[in-house]
C-alpha cells in the first residue's frame, strides 16, 4: 500500500511530526511537497506531504482526501 507522511497545517496545536495516511489509487501520482487535504483531529485540514513509502500498516489508515496544490510547494531538500 502506498502511504504518505503528512504534516497537518493546524495553527491551534503544536504539530511537529508527520502523520501517515493511505494514498487512494486516484492519487498515486502524489508528489513530495504537495499541499493536500486530510482528516485530522475530527476535521478536514490541509497538510504538506513530506515523505512517501510502500508499506503494510498494522492499523487502518485515513486516506488523503485530495490535492489542493500540486506540484510541490517546497523543493525536496527543504522537506
Amino acid at each position: 500500500m502506498l502511504v504518505a507522511r503528512v504534516v497537518p497545517l493546524v495553527p491551534v496545536w503544536r504539530v511537529d511530526k508527520p502523520f501517515t495516511y493511505s494514498v487512494p489509487e486516484a492519487l498515486t501520482g502524489l508528489v513530495l511537497g504537495a499541499l493536500v487535504r486530510v482528516r485530522f483531529g475530527g476535521r478536514n485540514v490541509r497538510g504538506i506531504v513530506v515523505a512517501m513509502a510502500q508499506e503494510r500498516p498494522a492499523l487502518p489508515l485515513e486516506p488523503v482526501l485530495g490535492v489542493v496544490v500540486e506540484p510541490s510547494l517546497a523543493p525536496p531538500p527543504l522537506l
